[in-house]
């Protein structure tokens, strides 16, 4: 994983402020050299996350634990992957309540490339004189 970013909002328009060190900590399981959690989360970096070798689904993991205001929500993550045969087919989204773990949503297939994860469908939008299609 190159980069992600966490939004509190479906339609990724209100970021989670998710900067290691400072409002929180980076963690995931055993990255290659020169990779690590803490780079997915500068957005500028090229460096990112790689795992030390081929995960099986469900042994790789990234993440944040924010410190202080722990009661944010993630609803929406952006995130940039390689191509084609470097990058997760599917990712979960979990959340944390003391040392349990619960799915939030599960989205397959990822493409590989940059991709736009929402936990749910943004809301039909609203505008006078018109009609939205389903």
């Amino acid at each position: 994983i190159r980069t992600m970013q966490f939004f509190a909002d479906d339609a990724c328009t209100d970021p989670l402020e998710a900067v290691p060190n400072v409002t929180g900590e980076a963690f995931a399981s055993e990255a290659s050299d020169m990779t690590g959690a803490e780079h997915i989360f500068a957005l500028r970096s090229p460096r990112g996350w790689e795992s030390t070798e081929a995960c099986e689904p469900g042994e790789c993991f990234v993440g944040f634990a924010w410190g202080e205001d722990a009661g944010r929500e993630v609803r929406c993550v952006l995130l940039q992957q390689g191509d084609d045969g470097f990058h997760a087919p599917g990712i979960k989204l979990q959340r944390a309540s003391g040392d349990t773990w619960s799915d939030v949503v599960t989205w397959s297939p990822v493409e590989g490339g940059r991709a736009k994860l929402a936990a749910a469908c943004p809301a039909r939008p609203t505008v006078e004189r018109a009609e939205v299609s389903p």
